[in-house]
This record gives structure tokens, sequence and C-alpha cells, in this order.
């Protein structure tokens, strides 16, 4: 495990708050989403007559197009990755850079070199594999159109945070916690059956897909604002926060939200950026911004006890 805080940053105040991404951070979706988006990549190319685009995608090519940012959910990144093989595009590192961070909006361009492809029709196939055959049709709402024998990825997910990891968080002073997800309710709710958040997290406090999109910095005034209804009266309204995430689109949500909300000023409300990535990236992420960087969320209890030493809080 490995963590890095930035040389330069310390908040105003000790951190006393928490909002956590959940996929790669609070859950492990390492055995779902990629196989279901590499699955759906090769069941639609065999589905348009192009064999010849199926085993052409792997983990590092996702991994690029995450870094490039402007990927709500992995419908997104399913969709751009899809429409740039089939835009003729050989090498995804290079069109993961030529998105610029712009996602759909540039898939939406390519489809115009030849790579036509509905999205309504990929979210169809991407849900068909990460739910498989048996839960399709309760997820729909309608049986579903294609007679495809899928187990489901999801099946694969396994909770990364403990609860012994979040009662460490609130020893240290975190007295309040949100969540700021790319996934719809019917996705979260399969994280909330199998896993400790709801006993530390209100189910109100946590902003996900289908409410706001990342990186729009009103999804932090979201959960600041429902975050701050929870708390008791004599506690007031400063908050100083650390956001934990795995994607540029993550960090871009805490940078967009400090040049974009003046109400404010750090006097009230404070927030950081942890970025939750491979150590290779760890560089990457400091310099555009992020306060710290951890390789997994068990190094998060370290990070807040090291800001706290740095606002004289604790002692080293």
């Amino acid at each position: 495990m490995a963590r890095v805080l930035a040389t330069d940053i310390t908040p105003p105040r000790p951190v006393d708050s928490l909002i956590f991404d959940v996929d790669g951070v609070l859950w492990d979706t390492t055995g779902s989403y990629d196989p279901a988006i590499v699955q759906t990549i090769d069941l639609l190319a065999e589905h348009m007559g192009r064999d010849d685009l199926s085993g052409k995608v792997g983990a590092p090519d996702l991994r690029a197009m995450r870094l490039a940012g402007g990927l709500n959910s992995d419908w997104d990144l399913t969709y751009v990755v899809l429409v740039a093989l089939l835009a003729g595009w050989k090498d995804l590192g290079a069109a993961a850079a030529a998105t610029r961070g712009r996602g759909r909006a540039w898939a939406e361009e390519q489809r115009g070199f030849g790579a036509n492809l509905e999205f309504e029709l990929l979210q169809y196939w991407f849900d068909l594999v990460y739910w498989g055959s048996e839960r399709i049709g309760g997820v729909l709402d309608t049986p579903p159109v294609h007679d495809a024998d899928l187990p489901g990825t999801w099946h694969a997910e396994r909770p990364l945070v403990t609860a012994s990891l979040l009662d460490c968080l609130q020893h240290l002073g975190i007295d309040a916690m949100g969540i700021a997800t790319g996934r719809p309710l019917i996705e979260l709710q399969t994280v909330l059956d199998n896993g400790p958040l709801l006993d530390y997290i209100d189910f109100d406090c946590m902003c996900r897909g289908d409410i706001l999109k990342k990186p729009d910095p009103a999804v932090v005034s979201w959960c600041v604002d429902r975050m701050r209804s929870r708390l008791p009266a004599q506690r007031g309204r400063e908050l100083t926060i650390l956001y934990s995430g795995d994607t540029r689109d993550d960090l871009d949500l805490v940078l967009n939200y400090d040049r974009w909300d003046a109400r404010e000023p750090s006097e009230a409300l404070w927030i950081g950026a942890v970025s939750v990535v491979p150590e290779s990236e760890f560089e990457l992420f400091l310099e555009a911004g992020a306060a710290a960087c951890i390789d997994h969320v068990s190094e998060l209890p370290a990070v807040v006890q090291e800001f706290q030493v740095r606002t004289g809080t604790l002692h080293e």
C-alpha cells in the first residue's frame, strides 16, 4: 500500500468530512465493469458483422480513456471505445488523447466517419452483460429482446471498505460523510445491500448518476447541503472535506467546484481531492491538483491523520 500527500496543501481546519466515489474506492469492480465493457464491445461487434473488432480492447485502453476524462458512466466509456474502433482508430490510447476529455460529445462526431451506433442499443447490451440473463428483465421492467445466456458480471463485485475502517475515520474526527457516484440507483442498491455503508452514511447524502453527473460541481453542493442538514445545530456549518475518487473526472469535480462556487469561501467550506489510483499515476494526479494520492482506500485514515497533524489537531 502507498500514499503521498501534496507538500503545499494544508486544510484551513481539521478534516471533519468525507465524500466518497464508489467504484474503485469503496467497491471493487475490477471483475465486473471492465469485463462487461469488453464483452459488450465483442457482442456488438459480432452483432454488427465486425468480428475483426473482437478482442481489441484491454485494461490499458480503458484506463487511458478514464484518464482522459469526460466519461460519466461505463455506458459512456463503452460507447466511446466502440465508436473509436468503428471509426477506424487502431490505437485506443491515441483515441483517448484525441477526445481531450469530451467523452460522448467526441464520439458523436466520429459517427460521421462511419461509426454508426445508437447509444440506447449499447446501453441495452451493456446492461444485459452486466446484470445477466436472469436479472435483466427485472432491471428493464420488460423482457429482454435477445435470448442470450449470460451469467452477469456484477456477481464478481466485492467491498473494499470495511466497518472497522469507517470506525477508524470517525475516531479521527470525521463526523459527516457522503457519496458521489456515477451509479444509478439500481446499481448503487447492490452496494448498499452487501456492505456497511448504510450504517455510516445517510442514504439521502448519496448523490447518484441519475441525479447529477460528475464532474459537474453541483454534485458537491448537493452533497454538502444534505450533509450539513444532518449535523447537530451546535456543530455549525463549516465543513473541511476530503473527496476520494479514482478517475480524472473525480479530481476535476473538486477542481471545478473550487473554481465555480464563490459562495463558499474556505472559512465555510474547504474541499481537497484524494485520488485513489495506481502508484505509477501519483505524480500525474498530484501535478493536476490532488491533495493526496493513495492506492487503496485502507490508506485513507493515514491521510486524514497526516492532515490533522498539519492543522495542529494531532501530534506525530
